[in-house]
C-alpha cells in the first residue's frame, strides 16, 4: 500500500487524507450563504461545515460559514486538497454527530469542478464496540462497523424489506446492531444461538412487521440480550408476536431445550402478542427451562400483552422465576388491548411496577378483558403458585384481576374490588385502599362485587377492612400465621467495608419499608454530599436497612437500582445490588466483567453521586 501523507492545511498526496473535523455536516440539500441551522446545530461565522447532500454534487465539500456567500475551506479548494478515500469527522448534530464520511468519488478531483460523493466511513453508535467477526456471510457494504444490520444490506427505509439483510447479520455473529430508522421483515427474526446481543441504537430504532402470524423476534437461546427499548412494530396484523421466547420447535417432546436468563428491553406495539414465554417439554423427568428471563417493557395496543403460555403437549414444564419491571401494558386509542398480563402456565414469577392502562377491548383471548388472569394451573397439571405482583396500577380496565391460584400475591396494588373475579382469593392482597378490598379467605367466590359462598363454611369477613398488629412483634412460630405488620421510614447510609457509620454527609437520605409477617419491602433514595473519609478503594455498601436479613447460607436477596446519577462508571454498564444473609446492608454489584458481577467502589460513588434502589427480602423475625 502507498504511503499516506496528511496535511490538513495545504492538502493531501498519496492514496487518502483525514482532514480537520467540521462542527456539522449536511443532510440534505442547503443555501450556501448565510448563519443557518444544520442538522440541529446552528452555525456561525467562521465554522466549518461538511457539506454532502447538494442537489448539484459539484458544490459538495467543506466550507467556512460566512453572514453571506460561503466559501470553500483552504483544506478543500484545490486539486491538491482531496482524494478519493479522504474523511471528514463531524463533531455535532442530531444525526450526524460523531460520524465520519469519506470521499467515495474516484480519479482526479478538483473542488468546484468535480462532482463529489460521500459514503458513511463509519458511525459513532454503528457497532463501534464490536469486535470482528471473522467468516461473516452476505456482507455488502463494509463502510458498516461488524454486527450493523446496513453492513449486510438492510436499508432501514420503512419500505423495502431487509428479510435478507437480517438471515445474514443473524448468522454472521452473536452481536447485532439496529441504527435509528425502521427495518422490515416480513420472517422471522430466529435467534437459536447463546449469548446473542441484539442493540437498537435508541428508541426510535424499529423493526417491523405487516406480514400475518410474523414472529418479530423468536428467541430460542440462553443469556441473551436485546437492548435500548427499541420498537417492536406488528401495524395490527394478524397473529403477530412482538417477542417470542419459546423452543424453535414447540411440538418437539423428545429433546430438553431450555430459554433462561435472557434479558430484553422492548417497546412492543401493535401486536396480537406482545411477549410470549413458553417452555419445552419435561423428558424422562428432566424439565426444559423458559426461566429466570428479565423483561423491561412497554406494550402498547397489543390485544393480549404478556402470555406465559401452556406447552405445547401435557409433558411441558410451566415458564418460572421471570421477572418483569416497570411493565406499562396500555392502549392508547388503538381499541385493541384486551389482557395485560396471561399466567397459563408458571410459578414464582415476579413483577415489579407493572401498570395496566386500558385493557377493555375485544372479547378475545378474554370474553371479559382483563388486566391480570391467572389459571390455577397449567394443562400439565402444575400449580400456578407464588406469582407476585408489587405495586400493580389497574386504571381503566374492564376487570382488574381474574385469580384462581390461592397463593398469588399482591401488595400495594390500586385494583377495585368491583373489577376482581377471584375463584380462589390470592394469599395476600394489600391494596392501597384498605376499605376497598376487604379480606376474606378461600370459602367463597368474589365476582365482581358479589360474594357467593362455597360448601366451604366459616368465611372471614371484615367489614371495615382493618387488622391492628401490635407495637411490639409477638413472634410465632408456626408458618401459616401473620404475626406482623409494620410501616415506616429510615435513614439509609453509605458505608466502606468497615460496615459502619463514618462521616460521610448527604444531600438526601430517604427510606420507606412495609414489613408483611417476616418479609420486608423497601425503597430508598440516598444524595451523597460529600464521602468524607469513606476508603475509596473499599467496597461501597448502602447501610442501616430497618432489619437484619435471616441468617441463611446463600439467602442473598436482589435488590433493584431503578435510577442513579453522577457516578464514575462507564455509560453502559448495570448497577445492581445484594443483601447479605444476617446484615442489614446492601452490597452494591456491577454489571461489568464477562464472567458476572464485581462490587462498586466507593470511588465510583463520588461526591454528587445518586441512588434510587427499591426490594425485598427476609428478616431474621
Amino acid at each position: 500500500m502507498t504511503s499516506v501523507t496528511t496535511d490538513r492545511r495545504q492538502g493531501v498526496s498519496a492514496s487518502a487524507a483525514v482532514k480537520v473535523a467540521c462542527k456539522a455536516g449536511t443532510t440534505g440539500n442547503i443555501t450556501l450563504s448565510g448563519e443557518q441551522t444544520i442538522d440541529g446545530v446552528a452555525v456561525v461565522t467562521n465554522d466549518r461545515v461538511l457539506v454532502k447532500d447538494q442537489t448539484d454534487g459539484i458544490e459538495n465539500g467543506i466550507y467556512d460559514v460566512d453572514t453571506s456567500t460561503w466559501t470553500r475551506s483552504p483544506d478543500w479548494d484545490g486539486a491538491i486538497d482531496v482524494v478519493e478515500g479522504t474523511i471528514v469527522p463531524i463533531n455535532n448534530g442530531t444525526i450526524n454527530s460523531g460520524n465520519m464520511y469519506k470521499v467515495s468519488t474516484s480519479g482526479t478531483i478538483i473542488p468546484g469542478t468535480t462532482s463529489i460523493s460521500f459514503a458513511a466511513a463509519t458511525t459513532a453508535a454503528a457497532g463501534q464496540y464490536y469486535p470482528e467477526i471473522p467468516g461473516e456471510t452476505g456482507v455488502t457494504d463494509t463502510s458498516y462497523k461488524y454486527g450493523d444490520i446496513r453492513r449486510f444490506g438492510a436499508v432501514v427505509d420503512g419500505a423495502t424489506v431487509d428479510d435478507t439483510a437480517w438471515t445474514n447479520a443473524v448468522a454472521s455473529g452473536k452481536r447485532i446492531f439496529v441504527p435509528n430508522g425502521t427495518t422490515i421483515t416480513t420472517q422471522d427474526i430466529d435467534i437459536t444461538v447463546d449469548e446473542t446481543v441484539i442493540e437498537f441504537e435508541s428508541t426510535d430504532a424499529i423493526i417491523s412487521t405487516s406480514t400475518a402470524n410474523v414472529s418479530i423476534i423468536h428467541l430460542s437461546a440462553d443469556n441473551c440480550q436485546i437492548l435500548n427499548f427499541g420498537k417492536l412494530v406488528g401495524n395490527s396484523t394478524s397473529g403477530v408476536t412482538g417477542l417470542r421466547i419459546t423452543p424453535a420447535d414447540e411440538t418437539q417432546i423428545i429433546t430438553v431445550v431450555n430459554q433462561n436468563y435472557n434479558k430484553a428491553f422492548v417497546h412492543v406495539q401493535g401486536c396480537d402478542e406482545g411477549v410470549v414465554l413458553m417452555a419445552g417439554p419435561d423428558v424422562a423427568g428432566t424439565d426444559s427451562g423458559c426461566w429466570y428471563n428479565e423483561i423491561h417493557g412497554r406494550f402498547t395496543n397489543n390485544v393480549r400483552n404478556i402470555w406465559l403460555k401452556n406447552p405445547t403437549n401435557t409433558t411441558g414444564s410451566p415458564c418460572n422465576r421471570n421477572t418483569f419491571y416497570s411493565t406499562l401494558c396500555q392502549d392508547i386509542g388503538g381499541a385493541r388491548a384486551n389482557t395485560g398480563v396471561q399466567i397459563d402456565a408458571g410459578d414464582t414469577n415476579r413483577f415489579f411496577g407493572a401498570n395496566f392502562e386500558s385493557m377493555a377491548n375485544g372479547t378475545s383471548p378474554n370474553t371479559t378483558p382483563t388486566a391480570v388472569k391467572i389459571a390455577n394451573q397449567s394443562s400439565g397439571g402444575a400449580d400456578n403458585n407464588d406469582n407476585i405482583f408489587f405495586g400493580a396500577i389497574f386504571e381503566a380496565n374492564t376487570r382488574d384481576i381474574d385469580n384462581s391460584n390461592p397463593r398469588t400475591q399482591f401488595y400495594g396494588h390500586t385494583a377495585t374490588h368491583s373489577k376482581c373475579l377471584f375463584t380462589a382469593f390470592p394469599d395476600v392482597m394489600i391494596g392501597t385502599d384498605a376499605s376497598a378490598m376487604p379480606l376474606r379467605n378461600d370459602a367463597f367466590i368474589y365476582q365482581d362485587d358479589s360474594l357467593e359462598p362455597t360448601a366451604v363454611a366459616q368465611a372471614m369477613y371484615l367489614p371495615n377492612g382493618r387488622i391492628q398488629f401490635p407495637a411490639t412483634q409477638n413472634a410465632s412460630a408456626n408458618a401459616n400465621v401473620l404475626d406482623d405488620y409494620d410501616e415506616d421510614v429510615f435513614p439509609p447510609e453509605l458505608w466502606d467495608s468497615g460496615l459502619a457509620t463514618k462521616d460521610a454527609t448527604y444531600t438526601s437520605q430517604v427510606g420507606r419499608y412495609t414489613k408483611v409477617g417476616r418479609v420486608v419491602h423497601f425503597q430508598l433514595y440516598i444524595s451523597v454530599n460529600s464521602l468524607g473519609t469513606l476508603t475509596a478503594g473499599d467496597s461501597a455498601v448502602i447501610g442501616a436497612l430497618p432489619f437484619t436479613a435471616v441468617n441463611e447460607t446463600s439467602a442473598f436477596s436482589s435488590v433493584s437500582v431503578g435510577s442513579a446519577s453522577s457516578l464514575a462508571i462507564v455509560a453502559g454498564i448495570a448497577v445492581s445490588g445484594i443483601i447479605v444473609p444476617n446484615t442489614k446492608y446492601i452490597q452494591l454489584k456491577k454489571w461489568d466483567a464477562a464472567t458476572g458481577t464485581t462490587n462498586v467502589l466507593i470511588s465510583e460513588i463520588s461526591a454528587g453521586g445518586t441512588l434510587s434502589i427499591s426490594g425485598s427480602y427476609e428478616a431474621t423475625s
